[in-house]
């Protein structure tokens, strides 16, 4: 895949929600605050955007609440729009091929700890 490939653990800041695209595949949609453990006190959270698609994004949507810590792979890239106020904004985003909530891993019978997330990968 081409790309900056990512890895990141982080909680996410509202429910996801579930939609679908043009064709109907489905597609989770959440924002995960990633905090630096090394970075002085009081630095903010670094805010990336991640989406889910197909039957997975079913399956997870409604485990996906606010304030859950989950681990997510994917391809990182830097989206740029402009604000309803004329400001140019910018924000990571993750196209996930994995997203596992932490408290999850392990459950109905699937490899334990996150070498479980890696191995999913489609």
């Amino acid at each position: 895949m081409d790309g900056l490939v990512c890895a990141l653990q982080g909680r996410l800041g509202q429910d996801a929600e579930l939609r679908y695209t043009a064709q109907g595949k489905p597609m989770a949609q959440f924002s995960v605050a990633v905090e630096d453990a090394r970075a002085p006190e009081g630095t903010p959270a670094q805010w990336v955007r991640i989406a889910l698609f197909g039957e997975r994004a079913e399956d997870l949507v409604e485990k996906l609440t606010k304030g859950c810590e989950v681990y997510s792979e994917g391809k990182l890239t830097l989206r740029t729009w402009e604000a309803a106020d004329g400001v140019t904004r910018s924000g990571l985003s993750l196209l996930a091929w994995t997203v596992q909530p932490i408290g999850q891993i392990g459950r109905r019978g699937a490899a334990t700890g996150l070498a479980a997330a890696v191995l999913r990968r489609r």
